[in-house]
C-alpha cells in the first residue's frame, strides 16, 4: 500500500504532493495549449492517486448517507478512509468559498463528481477539448488542497520541534 493511500487517511498535508503535481501540470496545459505548443499530460500515477482521493470523498459521502452501494468506482476502501477524505474535502470547499460553507452533502456529491470526471476525461481527451472552467474549479481545488496539506504538514514539524534549554552555568 502506498504512502498516500495508507497514511492519507489522516490529513490533506498527505495529499500535498498529489494535489501540486496535478495542479501545476494543469497549469502548465493551460499554458501550453494558449501557446498552441504541444501538451503533456500529467503523469499518470499522479492522476490515479487523485482520482482515489475523489472516489474515496465519494464513498464517505455514500456512507454517510447509510447507503448500501457505498463503492464507488469499482473500488473498495476502508471507511475511514472515505470518511477523512470526505472531511478534508469539506475543508477544502470551505476555504475556497470563503463564507458560504458546504453544507449540502449532495451539492458536495455533485462538486466531486464533476472534479473527477474532469480527470477521467482528462485522461481521455485531448486537453483542449475540455472546459476552461472546468479545469480551472479542479486546479482551484487541487491549489486549495496543496495549500491546506502544506499548512498541516508545517504544524506537524512544529510540534515535533522540541527546543532545548542550555544552562550558562
Amino acid at each position: 500500500m502506498s504512502l498516500t493511500v495508507s497514511r492519507g487517511l489522516t490529513d490533506a498535508g498527505r495529499w500535498t504532493a498529489v494535489a501540486t503535481t496535478v495542479a501545476e501540470h494543469l497549469e502548465a496545459m493551460a499554458k501550453a495549449a494558449k501557446r498552441r505548443m504541444a501538451v503533456q499530460l500529467p503523469p499518470k500515477g499522479a492522476l490515479e492517486a487523485a482520482r482515489r482521493f475523489f472516489q474515496y470523498v465519494l464513498e464517505g459521502i455514500e456512507l454517510d448517507q447509510g447507503s448500501p452501494r457505498a463503492k464507488v468506482g469499482g473500488s473498495s476502501s476502508p471507511s475511514m478512509a472515505g470518511f477523512s477524505n470526505l472531511s478534508i474535502a469539506v475543508n477544502v470547499m470551505r476555504s475556497a468559498k470563503g463564507t458560504n460553507p458546504v453544507e449540502d452533502l449532495d451539492a458536495l456529491k455533485r462538486q466531486i463528481s464533476a472534479l473527477l470526471e474532469t480527470l477521467d476525461r482528462l485522461q481521455k481527451e485531448p486537453f483542449e477539448a475540455l472546459s476552461a472552467n472546468d479545469v480551472q474549479s479542479l486546479i482551484t481545488f487541487l491549489r486549495e488542497l496543496q495549500r491546506q496539506g502544506e499548512i498541516e504538514r508545517d504544524a506537524t514539524f512544529a510540534a515535533q520541534e522540541h527546543p532545548r534549554l542550555y544552562s550558562a552555568f
